[in-house]
């Protein structure tokens, strides 16, 4: 039986419609992606490489679902994200966040091995350039020592934690560093005959790194400074602290 006019349309129409639902559901259309989704779609960048498609796509699923574990992870991945990317002014400011958002965490204690680590990021961080270069004005040791606190604050508040020994062997290699770029300093400045900014960056190696092996060399600054400023006697109790220390110190001669 032929179709009239009127069954003709409503049929038009109703194709119509099948078609239009179906361009809805487009599963590609990030406005029906699940968290999981997501989450998933985010790693898999990361994983790639594509670094800045994970941060997006690890805002986007905080920004549409804010609370439950998957946007947990994504603040806590998104740190990490930018501890691969070499910034770390971001993996602290991020790692920061999840601390203050989420203190109870089960993996806040990696927030904090993450916060240490950014000053171990790549040949290009102070770490690196350390050994490199000759000019003591672009060796700012603040990152190096915001890293030394916290991986001091990850040992005192999770002892037990997984990343405690690294961090732990972190902070001597940290220590070391440290102390070796302040008694550089005090050279510097007691070639130049700056003999009280010299004993004062000595005198900090012996109050705040006196286990490392740069304590030595701070001493005999100070024994050489003193002597120039004619403090005989401070002289003498360098010199004395020095021997009783490292009797086999060529600083003695």
């Amino acid at each position: 039986m032929p179709l009239n006019k009127q069954t003709i349309l409503l049929l038009a129409v109703a194709l119509l419609a099948v078609g239009c639902t179906t361009t809805a559901i487009d599963p590609n259309e990030k406005s029906h992606w699940t968290t999981e989704r997501f989450y998933k779609e985010a790693r898999t960048a990361r994983m790639d490489g594509d670094y800045d498609e994970a941060i997006k796509l690890y805002e986007e699923l905080e920004a549409r679902f804010p609370y439950g574990r998957f946007a947990e992870q994504a603040q806590l991945d998104t740190a990490y994200v930018y501890y691969l990317k070499r910034n770390a002014p971001l993996t602290i400011s991020s790692a920061n966040r999840f601390i203050r958002l989420h203190p109870t965490h089960p993996q806040v204690d990696y927030a904090w091995y993450l916060k240490g680590l950014v000053v171990f990021a790549s040949d290009n961080s102070w770490l690196g350039r350390f050994n490199r270069t000759a000019d003591l004005g672009d060796r700012d040791p603040a990152l190096a020592r915001a890293s030394l606190e916290a991986f001091r604050e990850l040992i005192e508040r999770f002892p037990q934690s997984q990343y405690a020994s690294d961090a732990q062997n972190r902070m001597i290699e940290l220590l070391d560093t440290l102390a070796i770029h302040e008694v550089r300093v005090a050279r510097f400045y007691l070639n130049r005959g700056a003999w009280v900014a010299s004993v004062n960056r000595a005198k900090f190696v012996i109050e705040h790194y006196p286990q490392t092996n740069s304590a030595e060399a701070a001493l005999g600054v100070m024994i050489v400074a003193y002597t120039q400023m004619g403090l005989d006697d401070l002289a003498a109790d360098a010199h004395r602290v020095l021997k009783q220390n490292f009797p086999n110190s060529a600083h003695l001669n």
